[in-house]
Protein backbone atom coordinates (compact mmCIF):
# COMPACT_ATOMS: atom_id res chain seq x y z
CA UNK A 1 0.00 0.00 0.00
CA UNK A 2 0.96 3.71 -0.41
CA UNK A 3 -0.38 6.31 1.31
CA UNK A 4 -0.60 10.24 0.79
CA UNK A 5 -0.98 12.45 3.64
CA UNK A 6 -2.60 15.63 3.00
CA UNK A 7 -0.72 18.59 4.13
CA UNK A 8 -2.77 21.09 5.90
CA UNK A 9 -6.19 20.51 7.20
CA UNK A 10 -8.13 17.02 6.76
CA UNK A 11 -11.17 16.63 5.05
CA UNK A 12 -13.89 18.65 4.88
CA UNK A 13 -17.60 17.25 4.87
CA UNK A 14 -18.01 18.48 1.92
CA UNK A 15 -15.24 16.57 0.35
CA UNK A 16 -15.85 13.60 2.13
CA UNK A 17 -19.22 13.16 1.17
CA UNK A 18 -17.82 14.13 -2.90
CA UNK A 19 -15.41 10.97 -2.34
CA UNK A 20 -17.77 8.59 -0.40
CA UNK A 21 -20.70 9.27 -2.66
CA UNK A 22 -19.75 9.85 -6.60
CA UNK A 23 -16.98 7.42 -6.28
CA UNK A 24 -14.93 9.94 -8.57
CA UNK A 25 -11.95 8.15 -10.18
CA UNK A 26 -8.64 8.63 -8.74
CA UNK A 27 -5.64 9.68 -10.65
CA UNK A 28 -2.03 9.55 -8.74
CA UNK A 29 0.96 11.64 -9.68
CA UNK A 30 4.87 10.62 -8.94
CA UNK A 31 8.31 11.79 -9.86
CA UNK A 32 10.45 9.37 -11.15
CA UNK A 33 14.07 9.11 -10.43
CA UNK A 34 14.70 10.70 -14.21
CA UNK A 35 12.33 13.78 -12.95
CA UNK A 36 9.85 12.97 -14.98
CA UNK A 37 6.47 13.05 -13.45
CA UNK A 38 4.43 10.07 -13.64
CA UNK A 39 0.19 9.85 -13.47
CA UNK A 40 -1.72 6.59 -13.52
CA UNK A 41 -5.50 6.01 -12.87
CA UNK A 42 -5.89 4.23 -9.18
CA UNK A 43 -7.67 0.93 -9.57
CA UNK A 44 -8.50 0.82 -5.45
CA UNK A 45 -8.02 3.19 -2.97
CA UNK A 46 -9.11 4.13 0.63
CA UNK A 47 -9.70 7.63 2.42
CA UNK A 48 -9.15 7.67 5.55
CA UNK A 49 -10.73 11.04 6.94
CA UNK A 50 -9.39 10.54 10.67
CA UNK A 51 -5.85 10.45 9.84
CA UNK A 52 -6.35 12.55 6.57
CA UNK A 53 -4.67 9.86 4.06
CA UNK A 54 -5.55 8.32 0.90
CA UNK A 55 -4.55 4.72 0.55
CA UNK A 56 -3.76 3.34 -2.94
CA UNK A 57 -4.33 -0.42 -2.84
CA UNK A 58 -3.96 -3.34 -5.44
CA UNK A 59 -2.06 -6.24 -5.84
CA UNK A 60 1.67 -6.58 -6.74
CA UNK A 61 1.66 -2.71 -6.25
CA UNK A 62 5.75 -3.52 -4.93
CA UNK A 63 6.12 -3.86 -8.65
CA UNK A 64 5.14 -0.97 -9.84
CA UNK A 65 6.44 2.31 -10.77
CA UNK A 66 4.62 4.54 -8.43
CA UNK A 67 5.61 2.22 -5.78
CA UNK A 68 9.71 2.83 -6.86
CA UNK A 69 8.89 6.51 -7.60
CA UNK A 70 7.48 7.18 -3.86
CA UNK A 71 10.26 5.47 -2.30
CA UNK A 72 13.05 7.47 -4.28
CA UNK A 73 10.93 10.63 -4.00
CA UNK A 74 8.14 10.17 -0.94
CA UNK A 75 5.86 13.12 -2.48
CA UNK A 76 2.92 12.95 -4.40
CA UNK A 77 -0.23 14.31 -5.50
CA UNK A 78 -3.70 12.82 -6.42
CA UNK A 79 -6.73 14.14 -8.23
CA UNK A 80 -10.08 12.19 -7.82
CA UNK A 81 -12.78 13.87 -10.72
CA UNK A 82 -15.37 13.32 -12.44
CA UNK A 83 -18.09 15.30 -14.91
CA UNK A 84 -21.66 15.71 -13.31
CA UNK A 85 -24.41 16.41 -16.61
CA UNK A 86 -24.65 18.41 -18.56
CA UNK A 87 -20.91 19.62 -18.50
CA UNK A 88 -19.41 20.29 -15.56
CA UNK A 89 -16.36 19.07 -14.45
CA UNK A 90 -15.49 19.18 -10.67
CA UNK A 91 -12.92 17.67 -8.70
CA UNK A 92 -10.19 17.24 -5.85
CA UNK A 93 -6.37 17.63 -5.52
CA UNK A 94 -4.49 16.47 -2.38
CA UNK A 95 -0.86 17.43 -2.44
CA UNK A 96 1.41 16.34 0.16
CA UNK A 97 3.64 13.43 1.53
CA UNK A 98 3.65 9.72 0.45
CA UNK A 99 4.98 6.75 1.88
CA UNK A 100 5.19 3.24 0.94
CA UNK A 101 3.68 0.52 3.83
CA UNK A 102 5.50 -3.03 3.45
CA UNK A 103 2.41 -5.65 4.51
CA UNK A 104 -1.07 -5.93 5.18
Amino acid sequence: MASLHRAGPVFTDAELAYLRDVHPIGRLATVGRDGMPHVMPLGMYRVDAASGTVDTLGRDLQTTKKWRDVRFAPRAAIVFDDVAPPFRPRGLEIRGRAEVIDGP
